[in-house]
């Protein structure tokens, strides 16, 4: 799929006046390297919009699911005022995927979401890159 995408897409991120030079350099040898974008460029929308709008947001990480799996549930369901009706499908743990990627991937992918994520962002997401 990401050899796919990439290869179909190549020409056009390098023309892109939506992608600088620079950050196309630095991420373009990455398997799915739009997605890694996207994903920034989403997460930094998403919390300009709440701001802006000033309504209340509340922040889960995948891994408090692992982690706190009753007690997210139960602020998620707080904070969407809404109360617990039927069975709670069961979570399926341990998706990761770094081993689809080598270190210098990895650490591209960080040099380019540092760069383009907004500080609120890169704070919610840079524990990702932690070892």
């Amino acid at each position: 799929y990401c050899k796919q995408t990439d290869v179909l897409f190549r020409k056009e991120d390098q023309k892109s006046r939506f992608m600088e030079d620079h950050i196309y350099e630095m991420i373009k040898d990455v398997p799915c390297y739009k997605d890694f974008i996207r994903y920034v460029l989403w997460h930094n929308a998403a919390f300009t919009t709440a701001m802006n709008m000033e309504v209340p947001v509340l922040i889960l990480h995948y891994e408090n699911y692992d982690s706190r799996f009753n007690e997210t549930t139960k602020e998620l369901l707080e904070f969407l005022e809404q109360d617990m009706v039927g069975e709670i499908p069961e979570f399926i743990t341990g998706k990761k995927y770094r081993s689809y990627y080598t270190e210098e991937q990895v650490k591209k992918v960080k040099d380019v979401m540092e760069e383009l994520a907004y500080v609120k962002t890169w704070g919610e997401i840079k524990h990702y890159f932690d070892d």
